[in-house]
């Protein structure tokens, strides 16, 4: 759902003219020059970038991979792609944690804030929150459908 979540803010701040589709990554985000990745390379899954960032494995591969993370990633974003921005798609959740910090950049505000005023708000939603409460939570389902191991 974040994929969704995210591509509409793009286009909702491309819109409003805040910046184009076709923005060089560089242009909002800390990394070396010339990787001809563009925003909308990131959203179609054409970037080149792989599916996930090097390094990352287990049963949660995420669960390192914070801010600190993608910027050492967003260091060597050319060295790691696998192929030339536009050739080909990939899909990538790579790209789209690169894209979301892009918008954070380039709005110069938390990632929450965007998509409450580009997503939700528009549409009248206001009960979807990145921090529920406790007894609020989703939690996530084994493929035999018990709670997971939180025991959520």
């Amino acid at each position: 759902m974040t994929k969704v979540l995210t591509g509409t803010v793009l286009i909702r701040m491309v819109r409003a003219g805040l910046l184009g589709l076709d923005d060089a990554v560089e242009q909002w985000l800390p990394t070396p020059p010339g990787s001809g990745i563009t925003l909308r390379n990131l959203a179609d899954h054409t970037s080149g970038l792989p599916r996930l960032p090097p390094g990352l494995a287990g049963h949660d591969p995420y669960a390192a991979f914070d801010e600190d993370a993608l910027r050492a990633v967003l260091d060597r974003l050319e060295e790691i792609t696998v192929r030339r921005p536009g050739q080909e798609a990939e899909y990538s959740n790579l790209g789209y944690a690169v894209l979301g910090a892009a918008l954070v950049s380039a709005a110069g505000r938390p990632y929450e804030e965007l998509v409450r005023e580009y997503v939700l708000t528009p549409v009248g939603v206001d009960e979807v929150t990145a921090h529920p409460p406790a007894d609020r939570l989703l939690g996530a389902r084994s493929l035999c459908g018990s709670a997971d191991s939180a025991g959520r």
